[in-house]
């Protein structure tokens, strides 16, 4: 019975692991646009005062690569 609950949990896990890997290869997609975005923007001075008020994305961008790691150290 033990080993039941075991097998179920950890198919769980992986499933839960995949949907996660789905959703950073969507997060990976928008930070290497946002890059892109980031790169136009220095160059065009009035761009470059509307890119500096979204420094959120480029949290959200680190932090996407923190989780990468994590779930490689696990896999």
């Amino acid at each position: 019975k033990r080993k039941g609950q075991l097998d179920t949990q950890n198919a769980t896990l992986k499933e839960q692991v995949s949907t996660l890997q789905g959703k950073l290869v969507v997060l990976k997609e928008k930070c290497a646009r946002y890059d892109e975005l980031k790169q136009t923007c220095i160059r065009i001075p009035e761009l470059e005062a509307a890119y500096a008020r979204v420094p959120k994305l480029e949290v959200k961008c680190a932090r996407v690569d923190m989780l990468e790691d994590r779930i490689n150290q696990i896999m």
